[in-house]
């Protein structure tokens, strides 16, 4: 696309909704945003995908997330994404289903998923969810993208990828990541690698200790036809109670627009689900279940029974370390509802998330304390 005198100011904004939809990964963030300032400035080679990503990392933080904004920025709307789960793409005859059968083959009349998708939404993001389950001669599929934006189908047809973004994804290499986050492996890089490599960043380290990995399991070929390669990081338990807020805060806008009914939740309540929910081995997914059950499943029941009406408020606490419990209260009877502010999350964000705490700072903040986080923002 053109590039405007709005163009840096874009992606400024992209970048803050970037780390608003992802909870600790600014280095993550600044590496995609390097790439697609490439592409708005017209570096992208032509012939080839808008640009290609590699997403790697543990699970559960924020790798799907991070593709769903890029998507919303350079197509209009989140839908434009498409998304593939490599894993029913682990047999040879897998193939099929994403070209279509040649003729002569049963199913030759049906068209194939990835070549018909892009044939009809040639505008969009395609991500292909943990690459490294499919086969071998389905990830050869790639080289023709990756290189030349076109594929051919089962009929022979040429489909242009050209105005696509290609992102793969896996969890090779988590194990390493998780490593280099750990007592010991802080302690092996400042001993071992910080002074040895001055010049290295810790980006630079991370990808270090993943490639050996990547380069066990992929061919020469894909790794170097990849514009970026981004090494997501391990998220802690200070990250995990930002994660349980921005989730409520969603479901809060969500219930509020269509029951009017609001949701408050404490520090204390965040933190409490947060501990007993965290799994480092699945990242963020379980606080999505454990919203369910704590605060939808009873919030279900209080409407359906009529107790919970319109201008109600759900408030969440936890006292003394203790279980989180519930209370509502109507809102003209809500005196502490200021202390719920979205404000209060800055305490939460400063130290794990600083990206964050400004963002939050800047959309709620009163405008004479606006004034105070205009310099921060020029620093992203």
């Amino acid at each position: 696309s053109e590039i405007t005198p709005n163009t840096g100011v874009e992606i400024k904004e992209l970048m803050a909704k970037m780390n608003t939809a992802v909870i600790a990964q600014e280095r993550a963030v600044s590496v995609v945003a390097n790439a697609i300032r490439r592409c708005r400035v017209g570096l992208n080679p032509e012939g080839r995908p808008i640009t290609n990503l590699f997403f790697v990392g543990p699970t559960g933080v924020g790798k799907t997330e991070l593709a769903k904004v890029v998507t919303s920025f350079f197509f209009g709307s989140s839908k434009k994404m498409i998304r593939f789960d490599m894993s029913e793409f682990a047999e040879r005859h897998s193939i099929a289903k994403l070209i279509g059968s040649p003729p002569g083959y049963q199913g030759y009349d049906e068209p194939g998923r990835l070549t018909d998708a892009i044939r009809n939404n040639p505008f969009s993001l395609l991500l292909f969810d943990e690459i490294e389950k499919a086969h071998s001669w389905v990830q050869n599929l790639f080289l023709q993208i990756l290189e030349d934006g076109r594929l051919s189908d089962g009929k022979g047809r040429s489909v242009d990828f050209c105005n696509t973004i290609i992102v793969l994804t896996s969890n090779i290499g988590a194990d390493n990541v998780d490593w280099f986050y750990s007592k010991k492996g802080k302690k092996d890089w400042y001993k071992n690698h910080l002074w040895q490599y001055p010049d290295k960043t810790k980006t630079d380290h991370l990808l270090d200790l993943v490639y050996p990995d990547l380069q066990r399991k992929f061919k020469p070929e894909i790794l170097n036809r990849i514009d970026e390669i981004v090494v997501f990081d391990s998220i802690d338990l200070n990250a995990v109670w930002f994660i349980v807020y921005s989730m409520i805060d969603k479901l809060d806008a969500r219930v509020y627009k269509k029951l009017s009914i609001g949701i408050l939740i404490t520090i204390a309540a965040c933190k409490k689900i947060a501990e007993n929910n965290f799994d480092r081995a699945y990242g963020a997914r379980p606080i999505r279940r454990a919203i369910t059950k704590i605060i939808e499943d009873p919030m279900t029941i209080l409407v359906l029974r009529g107790r919970l009406r319109r201008n109600h408020y759900l408030i969440f606490n936890s006292l003394k370390n203790g279980p989180v419990e519930f209370r509502f209260v109507r809102d003209g009877d809500c005196p502490e509802r200021d202390e719920f502010n979205k404000v209060k999350m800055w305490t939460l964000g400063r130290e794990s998330c600083p990206e964050k705490a400004r963002v939050l700072r800047r959309l709620y903040a009163p405008k004479e304390e606006q004034e105070e986080t205009e310099d921060e923002q020029e620093e992203i």
